[in-house]
């Protein structure tokens, strides 16, 4: 009896592939900023109280350094020339003992000086008050400042995927007659 064989091999194809690689590299990039500080300056005078009570004083009797030596110094000059008029007139009375002048007339008329009181509102005006007051001066100067930038070099490495195809096995069909007499010329 006649067997035929088949054998068969499958083909196989090979794939073989490299990855892609992307590959980037950079510098770190350089930015500097420089500023200067904001400046606000505040310039304030104080301000001038004047309070002149020397008219008061002058109305209570306290007088100023000044006005207390005029004050006094006419004062003395008057209390000296009243004097003077006074010994002047006694030294005449003296001299007129003999037309009936009496000593007692010249001591008591030294003694008999009247005296008044004056009761008064002190002072009697107010004290001279003037100020001066100048504003505020101020001067700014906002924030200033500069910048630049360097930037990075980007360097970028691209290679792309391979793929390669190949036949790893060829296919093949072996046909094989076992058992009797087979002719291949008919």
């Amino acid at each position: 009896m006649l067997q035929v064989r088949i054998h068969t091999v499958h083909p196989q194809i090979g794939l073989k592939t490299t990855p892609g690689r992307l590959e980037m590299q950079s510098e770190l990039s350089h930015i500097s900023m420089e500023s200067q500080k904001p400046l606000l300056q505040i310039e304030n005078s104080r301000v001038e109280l004047t309070i002149d009570q020397s008219q008061c004083f002058a109305d209570a009797g306290l007088l100023s350094f000044s006005r207390f030596l005029a004050h006094y110094a006419q004062k003395g000059q008057q209390s000296v020339q009243e004097c003077i008029a006074r010994y002047a007139r006694e030294g005449y009375e003296l001299a007129a003992i003999e037309k009936g002048g009496k000593i007692e007339n010249i001591v008591g008329s030294t003694m008999n000086k009247d005296f008044s009181f004056v009761v008064d509102a002190v002072p009697k005006q107010p004290p001279q008050i003037s100020w001066n007051v100048s504003g505020v001066h101020y001067t700014y100067q906002p924030l200033q400042y500069s910048t630049s930038a360097n930037p990075a070099e980007l360097n970028i490495n691209y290679q792309a995927s391979q793929l390669e195809i190949y036949m790893e096995q060829t296919g093949s069909v072996d046909i094989d007659f076992t058992g009797g007499i087979f002719d291949k010329t008919a």
